[in-house]
């Protein structure tokens, strides 16, 4: 399954350079739930509308890139819920948390459209993650519509 990250072209040449970083660039948001670490929403459009709604006055939300990883690529044991995730059921989730890095050669850097055209999701298999926890477990349910 593909996730995505939206970010602003100011800082795609570190990106590409370093990979994504927790904490590495300024915060987008204030009072946010955690700090170190990354977002990725479950399609370009949901993170796209993140990254546009930035409080950061340094960025410029008209210069958005989508940077796409795979989530096999991800440690299963980083990944959880997205607390400033508002929704009250399940199937309003829409993003997750990850407290890991990714390296610059696990990243497609797409372009606002290219991304928003890119909806290729593989299923994910839930058993494949290793050490999963219960809010994972209620991450995977909501992408395969299983209740």
């Amino acid at each position: 399954m593909k996730l995505y990250h939206a970010t602003f072209g100011q800082y795609k040449d570190s990106i590409e350079k370093n990979g994504l970083i927790p904490g590495f660039s300024p915060k987008n948001y204030e009072n946010m739930y955690s700090d170190n670490c990354l977002y990725f929403a479950f399609d370009p459009d949901a993170a796209i509308s993140y990254a546009e709604s930035s409080e950061n006055p340094e960025v410029n939300t008209d210069d958005i890139i989508v940077c796409v990883v795979n989530s096999s690529d991800l440690e299963a044991d980083k990944i959880s819920y997205d607390w400033n995730n508002s929704v009250y059921k399940e199937d309003e989730i829409n993003s997750l948390q990850y407290s890991g890095g990714i390296s610059p050669e696990k990243l497609d850097i797409k372009t606002e459209e290219e991304a928003i055209y890119d909806n290729s999701l593989p299923a994910l298999d839930f058993y494949e993650l290793k050490d999963y926890d219960a809010d994972s477990f209620r991450i995977w349910r909501t992408l395969h519509n299983t209740y």
